[in-house]
């Protein structure tokens, strides 16, 4: 037994076949798409198999979660299990990193479930970067407590997803456990505090899955929300531990202090056992042999190596690296297996990415889980931690941009105990090319720090004004802070953003003004936009939804939006009622956006001349407007390529993003010398990625951004 539950058997659609092993399905579809003439197979890594290792608590577990566990099938912890347990029993944070399926959710389980056993007054709110991840361990945790019977705790989930009525009746059972995401947190848990107080008086444990996903602008606010929930915490008089969660970063550590403020001790010492797995580097095969370099579709080799994994009854995963992608890759598997009569397939494979609708993505889920679907087509939404049953094999449809990502997607692939078998297929792009002359060095390279700016003043400002808004700032609390955020609150009074209040003692407490009561709603955490756009058919049922940009990129008029194999065409873009209209049209095309994207800078704050062997380059740093403005589209038999029309819209739709960058400035010579202007905007294609075949220099440059 694992730590995690008991091993889990192959599936068979028929009784008594053989499954072929990793390493035999390898060979089986290099015969079968003539790598021997193709040279499709740049190199195989072959990752050693891990034995399990086991410890035993000390002292042990309560009786009934033991008996739990038991129940479970877990009959022994891993070792990172079980160091975990005994860091938090003594009042450590911890940020665990282990591989995944190595079972991190027993890591903070097992010591929360023992503390609330003992003391029924214990409070612990789980957050979770999306609501696919609540729904799946809100489902883990009730298996646990139909395991516990009558010393069972209380849980819930709080979401967006539920009615008002429910969100009342959740409050008032008074749950143990609450899984949530930072949206609730921050716009229910710390914006109506006082609905909260007995969450808060009892907080002893916060946990944050999947923390390696708080980086950047998402991050930099979660380090701020962070901050803010101690500060209320610590109103009521609590100090929860921090228990994270993390895949495999370069800083573990650095990030989880940087987001908490807090000193963390990591657990990486992995205990769970693995099989071997094959890691394959698959280049798609040359069309031409006249220098061109022009490779067969991607996506088209991706969908036949699915194919043949499935045909082997290997459970498979594919990611692909957009939305659009996704449903393309979805169809043409589909044509593919009507075209060969394996009416036994074609109902197996499914797609899953955003826009999906909560209870069709909790359908494909179970069916995964199931064995109902073996075949699913994703984007990075699978990426994450959710509970999808055993897989054998993954695909990675092009390098998904970080070797962070590409080994998160990797890792998905390998049942307990079970060989697996791993494709990355290169694209045109000039740094999947590089990575397939240079195997090696792709294998050796670290995983990318996870960087969080605390230094954002925009981000920061907009936290202070909803600290003040949650709790007015007192002055023995103004006299511990730091410098530069007294110098910050201080300029926020200045522009009548905070106000003095006097308090029954005489002295004064600053709080939010009037007029910026609603700070909370106009602060987002993940993004510039807040905006929803529900995607409606001929009889209002509601299709799907979609957010900016994508919906400027894939929902204007006359775009053909496909969604789980079905085709809709983009009949009204409604951008004040935020609605998207769709008629139903059965056509084997695909729309694609034209675009030029120009940024135009701003400000620049700070800039230095630098040189690079014999070439001098400026390097600056400074604000930007970066404007993309959809002026058009193409419509493309799927498959062929071949266009079918050239399409110009009536009223372009224009994407505005005003950031902070950094950006370099070649001379212009040297784009010359390549044939390329520097400064010349490029084109944009279907994802949004500037086109690389005609131009190697801006295909250079975008390799270099990664």
């Amino acid at each position: 037994m694992s730590a995690e539950g008991p091993i889990e058997e192959a599936t068979t659609p028929q009784a008594g076949k053989r499954v072929l092993s990793a390493e035999e399905l390898l060979a089986s579809i290099s015969r079968e798409m003539n790598v021997s003439q193709g040279e499709q197979i740049v190199h195989v890594e072959v990752l050693a198999d891990r034995q399990a290792q086991y410890a035993d608590p000390e002292p042990p577990l309560p009786l009934p979660l033991q008996r739990a566990l038991d129940g479970l099938g877990v009959s022994r912890l891993y070792t990172h299990q079980v160091e975990a347990l005994r860091r938090v029993r003594d009042g450590e944070d911890i940020v665990v990193v282990t591989s995944t399926s190595s079972g991190k959710t027993l890591c903070y389980n097992l010591p929360i479930m023992e503390r609330i056993l003992g003391d029924r007054s214990t409070r612990a709110i789980y957050i979770y970067p999306i609501n696919a991840l609540v729904n799946d361990q809100l489902k883990g945790l009730f298996r646990i407590n139909l395991a516990l019977g009558k010393e069972a705790v209380g849980i819930a989930r709080y979401t967006g997803a539920l009615t008002n009525d429910k969100r009342k009746e959740t409050r008032a059972r008074s749950p143990h456990i609450w899984l949530t995401n930072p949206e609730m947190l921050h716009l229910s848990f710390l914006l109506w505090h006082p609905n909260w107080e007995e969450v808060w008086r009892n907080l002893r444990f916060i946990v944050v899955d999947e923390i390696h996903t708080y980086r950047g602008v998402f991050g930099t606010n979660m380090a701020h929300l962070f901050r803010r929930m101690l500060r209320v915490a610590e109103y009521y008089g609590s100090a929860p531990q921090f228990i994270c969660c993390s895949a495999t970063i370069a800083n573990p550590q650095e990030l989880a202090e940087k987001l908490t403020g807090r000193r963390f001790a990591v657990v990486d010492r992995d205990g769970s056992g693995r099989g071997r797995r094959y890691f394959a580097l698959w280049n798609p095969p040359l069309l031409r042999d006249d220098g061109s370099n022009l490779r067969r579709s991607y996506a088209e080799e991706a969908v036949d190596l699915l194919l043949h994994c499935l045909r082997a009854d290997y459970n498979t995963i594919l990611f692909a690296r957009a939305r659009r992608l996704t449903e393309r890759m979805l169809r043409l598997s589909r044509s593919l297996t009507e075209e060969r009569g394996e009416s036994h397939l074609l109902e197996r494979i499914s797609s899953y990415r955003a826009g999906y609708l909560a209870e069709e993505r909790e359908d494909i889920e179970s069916k995964l889980k199931s064995g109902e679907i073996k075949g699913i087509i994703t984007t990075n939404a699978l990426e994450l931690g959710i509970d999808i049953g055993g897989l054998d094999a993954a695909i990675i449809s092009g390098y998904p941009g970080t070797i962070m990502s590409t080994w998160q997607q990797a890792g998905r692939a390998g049942r307990r105990g079970r060989d697996a078998l791993i494709f990355l297929v290169a694209s045109q792009n000039p740094l999947d090319q590089y990575y397939m002359q240079h195997p090696q060095q792709f294998f050796s390279q670290p995983h990318e720090l996870a960087v969080v700016d605390l230094d954002n003043q925009v981000i920061r400002l907009k936290h202070v004004l909803c600290s003040a808004r949650e709790l007015p700032f007192q002055p023995a609390e103004l006299a511990r802070m730091p410098s530069e955020l007294r110098s910050l609150i201080e300029e926020l009074r200045t522009a009548g953003l905070l106000v003095p209040r006097r308090r029954e003692d005489g002295t004064e407490e600053l709080v939010c003004a009037a007029s910026d009561r609603d700070v909370h709603l106009r602060t987002s955490l993940r993004s510039a936009s807040q905006e929803t756009y529900h995607i409606l058919d001929e009889n209002h049922n509601e299709v799907g939804t979609i957010e900016p940009p994508n919906v400027f990129r894939e929902a204007h008029p006359g775009a053909i939006y496909q969604h789980g194999g079905d085709d809709y065409r983009v009949t009204y873009l409604d951008h004040q009622r935020k609605l998207v209209r769709v008629r139903e049209e059965h056509v084997p095309h695909y729309t694609r956006a034209s675009s030029s994207l120009k940024v135009r800078v701003k400000h620049i704050y700070e800039s230095r001349r630098l040189v690079l062997g014999v070439v001098p380059f400026e390097v600056a740093l400074g604000d930007v407007l970066v404007e993309e403005v959809i002026h058009g589209y193409q419509e493309l038999k799927l498959g062929t390529e071949e266009m079918v029309k050239r399409v110009n819209l009536d009223y372009p739709l224009t994407i505005r993003l005003h950031t902070m960058a950094m950006w370099l400035t070649l001379p212009a010579a040297l784009g010359e010398l390549l044939g390329k202007d520097p400064a010349e905007p490029g084109q944009q294609n279907a994802e949004g990625k500037a086109e690389a075949q005609g131009s190697p220099f801006a295909a250079g440059l975008h390799a270099v951004q990664h």
